[in-house]
């Protein structure tokens, strides 16, 4: 199968790069990064449950998972007419190698939280054991709470924020050095934080309906729900990202394209 013309490869030697801001949305949409594993209407009905069975296989399944979301984000950033490849077994080992560095990137990026939650609360018992020790029981309470709802809010914000802005850079370029250039990731997060942690808000509030409503259908539509949510979150750090470019921002190195095993296939063989 012939790989389509906005999927090309630039000429050699000269750097795979976004689109110019004029090929992005217009719009963010919330709803449409929710929608996006469903918007094949060919194969919605095979790539669905495969989805919902790689979500629940520990490592090798999440891995496989994040390659393949790994590939629809650099096809939506190229503007390929199938932004999302119908799943196939024989892309299955091209998946899992494009699924190593935003795993091991993810796992890096999150590797940290308990230690700096466990510091955060440390600090934090210094005013409260003070106020209380001083006997001043409402104010001890009111500061626990603002205290939680402090270390709540900058921790999803570091999550949706950096650990966002990280991904999308190791979706796209599907390379370490590139992924790590921490100065860029920084520069990236302060542009986009507004979006990432409002619309990210969002997206989360969506995730605990659909997966309520999972748990209402006997359990196993928690199954369905989570890959809904798993490729509206990359879909979501994809239109931020379209909108970045669109304001002029840096555009991520992208990998080289390369052909499916599966769409590269002679027919019949």
């Amino acid at each position: 199968m012939a790989i389509p013309p906005p999927f090309q490869a630039e000429p050699p030697g000269e750097p795979q790069t976004a689109p110019p801001a004029s090929d992005t949305p217009e719009k963010i949409s919330v709803i449409r990064a929710v929608k996006f594993l469903l918007s094949d209407r060919e194969h919605r009905k095979a790539n669905w449950p495969y989805a919902a069975l790689l979500s629940i296989i520990p490592v090798v399944g999440r891995i496989t998972l994040m390659g393949w979301q790994a590939e629809a984000a650099q096809r939506l950033v190229r503007r390929h007419p199938t932004p999302l490849p119908k799943f196939d077994f024989k892309d299955l080992t091209h998946y899992l190698l494009r699924g190593l560095v935003p795993f091991l990137v993810e796992y890096l990026a999150v590797l940290p939280i308990p230690f700096l939650w466990f510091v955060f609360m440390m600090i934090g018992t210094v005013p409260i054991e003070g106020a209380r020790a001083a006997g001043y029981d409402d104010l001890r309470l009111i500061l626990l709470i603002v205290w939680m709802l402090a270390g709540w809010c900058l921790f999803f914000g570091y999550q949706l924020v950096f650990v966002n802005a990280i991904l999308i850079r190791a979706e796209l370029s599907a390379d370490f050095g590139q992924t790590l250039k921490l100065g860029a990731v920084f520069r990236y997060a302060a542009k986009t934080w507004k979006r990432s942690f409002g619309y990210g808000l969002l997206l989360g509030v969506i995730s605990v309906g659909l997966t309520l409503c999972g748990f209402a259908a006997l359990y196993v539509g928690v199954y369905f729900a989570l890959p809904l949510i798993s490729f509206g979150s990359m879909h979501l750090r994809y239109q931020i990202y379209a909108a970045y470019l669109r304001e002029g921002g840096e555009p991520i190195p992208l990998k080289e394209p390369q052909p499916l095993p599966s769409e590269s296939a002679v027919p019949g063989h």
